[in-house]
């Protein structure tokens, strides 16, 4: 029973996600304003998947900070562009000890009835009649690393302002969005309008603050997101 819960404590999403969060910010929005939700990257349609996605978890976190979010964009509107990416996979290789791998169970013995030491070394009279300890069991995870950015904009000038942004990068289960964009984007809303280096945030799905931005649906989208260039 311990075994799977070691493993998945590692590997699935109930653990807590390491995300890095960095903020750059010259003034803070003010509350009730409204904000215009853009894709950073204006190829890409505001139909797509993960996109519409984003929005409705970006929506959120600003309603929660006293913003107006609105997807229609007017001349002379805050803007909040949303922009991510997902780089390649990477595989975490992983040596699993007895217990992990689910040998533990029963206490190991030679055959002459020696127990062995718990870390599994074999006893004089394993070594005696040739008996070789079990071999480690090895376990390749892959890990997908996402980032998030928030960009908040003035527009109301001929050349749009940044007045703030906020990136946040996590490494996730999957290349789905709604496995990890809530986790970033709950770890980046303290920060908006605030000027930080980089601070690491661990936050796991069970967070009130990533509970109240997880939204009703069951999948972002396509299993490969389009992605932006920050």
């Amino acid at each position: 029973m311990l075994a799977p819960i070691l493993a998945c404590l590692f590997a699935c999403g109930a653990a807590p996600v390491a995300v890095s969060v960095e903020a750059h910010g010259k003034s803070a929005p003010a509350p009730g304003a409204e904000v215009a939700l853009v894709p950073a990257d204006p190829r890409i349609p505001t139909t797509d998947p993960v996109y519409v996605y984003l929005t409705k978890v970006v929506s959120r976190a600003l309603s929660q900070k006293g913003l107006r979010p609105t997807t229609t964009v007017a001349d002379g509107d805050a803007v909040v562009s949303i922009g991510w990416l997902q780089d390649e996979p990477k595989v975490i290789t992983r040596t699993l000890s007895t217990m992990e791998s689910g040998n533990f169970g029963e206490v190991p013995r030679s055959q002459s009835g020696g127990v062995r030491g718990l870390s599994g070394e074999p006893s004089l009279a394993d070594l005696s009649t040739g008996i070789e300890p079990p071999e480690p069991k090895v376990q390749k995870i892959t890990r997908y690393p996402w980032t998030i950015e928030l960009k908040g904009l003035d527009t109301r000038g001929s050349t749009p302002v940044v007045l703030w942004v906020v990136t946040a990068s996590a490494d996730s289960v999957s290349n789905d969005a709604a496995d990890i964009a809530p986790e970033l984007i709950a770890a980046s809303a303290p920060f908006i309008g605030t000027d930080n280096s980089r601070k690491d945030i661990k936050i796991s799905a069970g967070d009130a603050a990533v509970k109240s931005l997880i939204v009703d649906m069951t999948k972002a989208g396509p299993t490969q997101p389009a992605i932006t260039k920050r």
